[in-house]
């Protein structure tokens, strides 16, 4: 063996090689884990997450965190004897923290914006930065930071020019269940979208790190919120007289966030409305899921009829 494979270190998810180079006659590789530290060794097959197994390079794919601190080897082999091994290569994956900043669509008012993590495994201290739109929401304090964040270490928390500063550090690590909330931030909003974004770029502003200091592979999913005003009528329908056989049309306008219209009709006076859902005859419907419902060849019989919409957005109630 020429040259030995290198230990390396990678994030969960990613990929690694280990590489030997050798001289000989006729050389056929094998390479091998251990995983008790070195004591015994087992041969390796072309079976996830590995492949390369009969070959100098040793592929390892979408590597977990299970494969954490194994060793890896390489017998060489050839036509004359003793078959040789190289030296040991260490594998280390660490965890890739994904901290998630919540999407939603709500009224505007008080709001609540949950950031919970993933992969939150032997962490002694962590760095965030999350920037939003000020001329929408105002922030106005946190609540239930988690039972391993606040129990121990120190923990701060700042607002500075639309950028939220969270910071915490502490002498031993910590691991997080999966999809646990880490922290709630506390806004009031106004009508419009604020996209909630990590600061990546910024040296130290979004970062994690362990109790050796070793800096933790992250991944950071950004948030949008949008907060939309309900439906609200501002013309109602008037209403008509009209001689049999005639057309006639029914009108509505709102304002808000709107998605769709639904007209009714209530044949006993108002008691129930029932939606139009079908073009019908004596009269034809048209534009009943819009704004203006149009009769056509209204009759006698229609007389006293009531016409009612139903004006529906994302945010709850409808109008």
């Amino acid at each position: 063996v020429m040259s030995h494979p290198a230990s390396t270190t990678i994030a969960k998810g990613q990929n690694t090689n280990f590489s030997i180079t050798a001289t000989g006659a006729s050389l056929s590789y094998r390479w091998q884990i251990s995983i008790d530290g070195g004591y015994t060794w087992n041969d390796l097959s072309n079976v996830a997450p590995y492949s390369g197994t009969s070959t100098a390079t040793l592929t390892v794919t979408n590597a977990q965190l299970n494969l954490n601190g194994n060793l890896y080897r390489c017998r060489v082999s050839g036509t004359c004897n003793p078959a040789v091994y190289s030296n040991a290569g260490k594998l280390t994956v660490l965890p890739n923290i994904t901290t998630i900043c919540q999407t939603f669509t709500t009224c505007p008012g008080n709001a609540t914006v949950v950031i919970s993590v993933n992969e939150f495994i032997d962490v002694a201290s962590f760095s965030l930065c999350l920037g939003y739109n000020q001329s929408v929401m105002t922030y106005t304090g946190y609540q239930n930071v988690h039972s391993h964040i606040s129990s121990a270490g120190i923990f701060s928390i700042n607002e500075i020019n639309g950028k939220i500063f969270i910071s915490w550090s502490n002498t031993a690590d910590t691991t997080i269940a999966n999809g646990s909330t880490l922290i709630e931030l506390l806004f009031v909003s106004s009508p419009g979208t604020s996209n909630m974004t990590w600061d990546v770029v910024t040296p130290g502003n979004c970062e994690y790190s362990n109790a050796e200091g070793q800096i933790v592979y992250s991944t950071w999913t950004n948030g949008t919120l949008t907060f939309q005003q309900p439906p609200a009528i501002t013309s109602h329908p008037a209403n008509s007289t009209v001689c049999a056989g005639l057309n006639t049309t029914f009108s509505v306008t709102a304002t808000g966030t709107i998605t769709g219209y639904q007209w009714q009709l209530s044949t006993d006076g108002g008691t129930t409305f029932n939606n139009i859902s079908a073009a019908g005859t004596n009269p034809v419907y048209s534009g009943y899921t819009t704004q203006n419902l149009t009769l056509t060849g209204v009759v006698a019989a229609n007389d006293g009829y009531q016409y009612r919409c139903i004006v529906s957005g994302p945010v709850p109630p409808d109008a």
